[in-house]
């Protein structure tokens, strides 16, 4: 029998301690990481979403080229995205 104080009983509750934190390590990084990663790349996507949704409600097609680009032109002028780029409406 294993009785607290015991080499056996400290390992067993050093593992069950290990195993419940270990799911939330992940997340632990990736939050402890995000200040590093610079403003302008966490909303790269937000323009392709933004505009995406604009031509869809001015009836457009957010899959062409055109109205999208045009869209992510005026919404940054000096982004992250190179000159002639365009991202793709997700």
């Amino acid at each position: 029998m294993v009785e607290p104080g015991d080499r056996l009983h400290d390992r067993a509750l050093l593992l069950r301690a290990a195993l419940r934190i270990l799911p939330w390590l992940p997340l632990v990084v990736v939050f402890a990481l995000l200040p590093a990663v610079p403003t302008q790349l966490r909303a790269l996507d937000f323009a392709a979403f933004y505009c995406g949704g604009q031509v869809l409600r001015d009836h457009g097609d957010p899959y062409r080229a055109g109205p999208l680009g045009e869209c992510e032109r005026a919404l940054a002028r000096n982004g992250p995205i190179g000159a002639g780029a365009i991202l793709p409406a997700p």
